[in-house]
């Protein structure tokens, strides 16, 4: 392993116009579509960093238009806005995630709870994400649970687009956490009982003779 894959994480919001550029070259080099300069300008990019490079990030916008507005027809996005999705005053939309290979699952867990607590900062009442792949939309879905629009995008393929008010996105994230978390430990525990060669058997055997 080398010293750039085992420095820590480290991260900011981004700000300078190269920032910018590193961005939307890296989201978009890692199968994400092209990324308007103006719309990052406007936006709260966060960016995370190991040393000086650049290995994820996400965006957060409060402000139309918004970039999920444009993944769906016309008649969708005046029904969604109807309901008062996708409009300033009540919404802000967490887009453009990404993560290098080399991220950890530990740092990748990290990016996640940071992206909530951003998104919390925001102030909007309610948090749009999306996306065109479905094992993200399932990731993101565990905090943004409530699903708006799913079907044809206005690109080639189809979307899934989310939301949840931001209090409920935290609580969601919570229950999550500590499920998987729950999840986890049980796993080791197996595996300790395993490697002692004890089974689900000798235990209930044990538990018995108490």
């Amino acid at each position: 392993m080398t010293a750039s894959t085992t420095a820590p994480l480290t991260s900011r919001i981004l700000i300078s116009h190269s920032e910018h550029e590193s961005f939307a070259r890296m989201f978009q080099l890692l199968g994400g579509s092209a990324v308007p300069l103006d719309y990052l300008g406007h936006a709260k990019a966060r960016g995370f960093f190991r040393g000086d490079e650049l290995v994820a990030g996400y965006v957060l916008n409060a402000r139309a238009p918004y970039r999920y507005s444009s993944w769906v027809p016309t008649q969708t996005r005046a029904e969604l806005q109807q309901r008062g999705y996708l409009v300033e005053a009540t919404c802000a939309e967490l887009t453009c995630m990404w993560m290098s290979q080399e991220i950890s699952k530990l740092e990748r867990n990290r990016i996640y709870i940071q992206s909530v607590i951003d998104a919390f900062g925001m102030g909007k009442r309610f948090i749009f994400a999306g996306s065109r792949v479905e094992k993200v939309a399932r990731i993101q879905k565990r905090s943004l649970s409530k699903s708006v629009y799913k079907g044809e995008a206005t690109f080639e393929g189809m979307c899934e687009m989310y939301c949840a008010t931001r209090y409920a996105m935290v609580a969601h994230f919570v229950v999550a956490v500590i499920a998987r978390y729950a999840k986890d430990v049980a796993r080791m525990i197996r595996s300790d009982l395993t490697r002692r060669g004890l089974t689900t058997d000798h235990i209930r055997r044990r538990l018995k003779q108490i």
